[in-house]
């Protein structure tokens, strides 16, 4: 069967399930689980038989194997977008996963941030997010460290057009950072009306496979990090101009530090591999055997 429902609401009227229940996930939300939460959210829809909990979950299996097309894929994550008027954030996020990976289509990493940025703005989806960060939190324990995030915004020029603080945070070393960024962020994105973005702590891209542990080295006694997002690509930014002249590009603060001989083994350093903490301090040899960076413990991604 290639025939796909365009909601939820409507594949549970043809297979005469009733109604959607108020609260659902909605039919993008359901395809964008893996097995086993579509498996909790279907039970928790309030069907009173296992057989229609089970036909349920074999459909949407059906449907899912369905929008493997591209073609098909895009027209009903779109349409599904457009039904909603923009609040069905898990349409838009499946769109932007489309044009993230390009997989039959063309590649375009500039849509895949532009529907991300709409997705992350939903308000369902901001207090989703910013509820499991809470939990997140509350999850610490007392040794974790304590972080504070001072994020700068820059247009496509250079130019700062926002300041974000974020309170005081303990939380666990593996919190990814684009989990606590990104409910305060993609907001203020869409307010500026940007399309596109790129999110970095110094030398660093903040991509969603970042962790806090990885920003240990950039991470002040007081736990402070500074987080520069751009309107697209990473760009020089302008300092505010002064009396004695127009304004100059910052550099950025942290710089290669070079080491004579491997931290590790005492033997000549010869070889300058570093990690975006910029530490080039072991030799080759012993570059092979680490898996992160033995001065600061940034991981190699």
């Amino acid at each position: 069967m290639a025939y796909v429902p365009k909601s939820l609401a409507q594949l549970l009227k043809e297979m005469k399930l009733g109604e959607s229940p108020p609260g659902a996930a909605s039919m993008a939300g359901l395809l964008r689980m893996d097995k086993d939460e579509r498996k909790k959210a279907v039970d928790s829809m309030g069907l009173k038989k296992v057989s229609h909990r089970s036909r349920l979950r074999k459909r949407l299996e059906q449907i899912k194997k369905i929008l493997e097309n591209p073609e098909k894929a895009l027209s009903f994550y779109k349409q599904a977008a457009e039904d909603s008027k923009g609040l069905d954030y898990a349409a838009l996020l499946m769109l932007s996963d489309i044009y993230a990976t390009g997989k039959g289509i063309s590649k375009d990493e500039k849509k895949s941030h532009s529907f991300e940025i709409q997705a992350k703005s939903v308000p369902a989806w901001v207090t989703l997010n910013l509820n499991l960060l809470d939990e997140t939190e509350k999850s610490a324990d007392k040794g974790d460290a304590e972080w504070k995030f001072i994020i700068k915004l820059y247009n496509s020029k250079g130019s700062e057009e926002k300041k974000v603080e974020l309170k005081q945070l303990r939380l666990p070393e593996t919190t990814k950072v684009r989990n606590i960024l990104d409910p305060h962020l993609m907001p203020q994105f869409k307010a500026l009306g940007w399309k596109d973005y790129s999110i970095w702590s110094d030398n660093e891209a903040i991509l969603s496979t970042l962790e806090l542990r990885d920003l240990s080295y950039s991470r002040n006694s007081e736990g402070r990090v500074e987080i520069q997002c751009f309107e697209g690509e990473k760009v020089s930014i302008k300092s505010e101009a002064s009396e004695n002249g127009p304004a100059e590009s910052n550099s950025s603060k942290i710089q290669l530090q070079k080491f004579e001989e491997c931290v590790v083994c005492l033997e000549e350093n010869d070889f300058k591999q570093y990690l975006a903490c910029l530490h080039a301090a072991c030799c080759a040899d012993c570059w092979k055997l680490l898996d992160k960076c033995p001065i600061c413990n940034k991981r190699k991604m």
